[in-house]
Formats: structure tokens, C-alpha cells, sequence
């Protein structure tokens, strides 16, 4: 298994498919970045996930992909651990290398996406309960569901680096 890095630059990077909530300043843009999981065959990408550079403090996950055939399932020779799990578990790794002045990852998750839910809930990623932290993106609005176009509900989850572990 191994995971590829790709910096967001005008090669890997498009406006049109990037969530419009992502709205990113131009430096942002070059700070940020795209991973890539292969499992086996490194032609074929099995899970993907962004880390978007919202300031100095936070990491905003997104595009989280992981391929139908894996989801759900065990690695074999690991047969207590999910795909799913490892995969996190090395893109929040990267993340606490990358960038050594991060201090907490968000991401947002559909709210009728339960697996998810539960996976990132293992890897210590929780629902804000109180007033947001001024280091956390979307403070205005954390207790908030967030409403795509599609009228699917978006929750936010955080994780703080204190949980560097998994």
C-alpha cells in the first residue's frame, strides 16, 4: 500500500469540480495538496482525499474517495483493520509531516453517510459541542448544518493534533 502526494497546482487542480465551500486564496491553493492511494497496482487509484490549506493552524479534508470494492473490507494480512482506516489514518500522518504547524483537521461529511461517520469518529474526529475555537474554520457557523445544492446536509468534524495517534 502507498500513498502519493501531488501538490494542487494548475495540473491538478480544477475550479469547476472543487466544492465551492473550498474557496481558496491563491496561496492557499499552492499549499495545498491531492493524496492518492494505491493498494496494489500502482497505475490504479484505490482511495483519494485533499487536504486544504486553510491557515498556518488548519487542514480542511475533502474529495474523499475510497474505491466501492474496498470500502467496508478488511486488509488481509491486517485482518482487524479496514482499508478505510488505513487509508485516514496515513493521509492524517502526512498531514502532521506536511504541515508541523497544523493543529487541528476538519472535514465535512454528509450527515446520512454513517459509515463514515463511524470511521472518522474511531479516528477521533468529534462534532463541535461548544463556541468554535478561533483556530477552527467556518466558526460562524459550526453548529450549523451545512446545505449543499442537492439539499444533502453536510456536518463538520474536527480533529485537534492531540490525537496523533491513528
Amino acid at each position: 500500500m502507498y500513498i502519493k502526494t501531488l501538490p494542487l497546482d494548475d495540473n491538478h487542480w480544477s475550479t469547476q469540480w472543487v466544492p465551492i465551500s473550498y474557496s481558496l486564496k491563491p496561496y492557499a491553493v499552492s499549499k495545498s495538496c491531492t493524496f492518492l492511494y494505491h493498494i496494489s497496482n500502482i497505475e490504479e487509484v484505490n482511495a483519494i482525499c485533499r487536504a486544504y490549506y486553510i491557515s498556518p493552524t488548519v487542514i480542511e479534508l475533502g474529495d474523499i474517495w475510497l474505491n466501492e470494492q474496498y470500502r467496508g473490507k478488511y486488509i488481509p494480512n491486517k485482518p482487524t483493520v479496514k482499508y478505510s482506516h488505513e487509508f485516514m489514518t496515513k493521509v492524517i500522518t502526512k498531514i502532521w509531516h506536511l504541515y508541523p504547524t497544523v493543529k487541528t483537521i476538519t472535514l465535512r461529511v454528509a450527515s446520512d453517510n454513517i459509515p463514515a461517520i463511524k470511521l472518522y469518529k474511531s479516528m477521533h474526529f468529534t462534532f463541535p459541542t461548544s463556541k468554535a475555537s478561533p483556530n477552527t474554520p467556518h466558526s460562524k457557523n459550526t453548529h450549523s448544518k451545512n446545505t449543499h445544492s442537492n439539499n444533502t446536509t453536510f456536518l463538520t468534524m474536527i480533529r485537534h493534533k492531540h490525537h496523533n495517534t491513528n
